[in-house]
């Protein structure tokens, strides 16, 4: 369950950690008076940013472990006290 959560919400924040970074590396780098404005609402290209970066993390994790076409599932055994991992299998 975690695992599905932290795949989903760590890419969409990050856009948001790297703009934070960005903004300290400006405040520290230049004094107040030299330092750009960072833009004042950047909150929708960081969302729309963070919302592809979720979905690509997503397909690319949901293609990874999937089945060929006409396989059956073949579930996990228990055989004299060892777990058997069930996968795919051919017909």
């Amino acid at each position: 369950m975690w695992r599905a959560v932290v795949e989903a919400v760590g890419p969409f924040l990050i856009p948001f950690a790297l703009y934070a970074l960005w903004i300290a590396a400006l405040k520290r780098a230049a004094p107040a008076k030299a330092a750009p404005e960072p833009r004042s609402h950047p909150w929708v290209a960081l969302s729309v940013a963070g919302l592809l970066l979720a979905f690509g993390v997503l397909w690319l994790t949901s293609n990874r472990n999937r089945m060929e076409v006409g396989a059956n599932y073949t579930p996990a055994v228990l055989e004299n006290g060892r777990i058997l991992p069930g996968g795919a299998a051919a017909r």
